[in-house]
């Protein structure tokens, strides 16, 4: 039997086709659709908003309660994204990485040539064989030998 299930949030229908799931709620509706599709064959499908399509009127009537009631379970539990929080722990990250890096007394020749994360010098150094990545090391540390 073929069922269809209609949405008026694009988001929504991206989110549970794209083969990476972004969140515990995804991936629990996209284990109940899973399930569901296993007896039924399932579409998804797009319907414009507040178009008469009846099913989606109970819906958005359902979805203005829920939004009204406390969380039970998944998101949003902090109430920020997952890409600002990655952003904010990144940058976070980064400038206690240069406060390391300014206050060490060891690597005094490293710490002459590198002033600090460079995107750009990490770029270039990620590009090299192993040799010559062998050999920038090396005059980083002050153990290059030139024989």
């Amino acid at each position: 039997m073929q069922q269809a299930i209609c949405s008026d949030i694009q988001a929504a229908l991206t989110a549970l086709q794209s083969p990476k799931a972004t969140s515990g709620l995804v991936v629990d509706t996209m284990l109940a659709l899973k399930s569901f599709s296993v007896f039924n064959g399932v579409r998804l499908l797009w319907v414009l908003g507040h178009s008469n399509v009846a099913g989606n009127e109970i819906i958005d009537q359902l979805a203005k309660t829920a939004a009204n009631t406390s969380f039970v379970d998944h998101e949003p539990i902090l109430g920020i994204t997952m890409s600002n929080l990655n952003t904010e722990v990144y940058s976070w990250a980064k400038k206690e990485l240069c406060k390391e890096w300014c206050a060490t007394s060891i690597g005094r020749q490293a710490n002459f040539f590198i002033h600090g994360h460079d995107n750009n010098l990490t770029r270039f150094a990620m590009g090299l064989n192993r040799p010559d990545l062998r050999i920038l090391v090396d005059l980083l540390t002050g153990h290059y030998n030139t024989q």
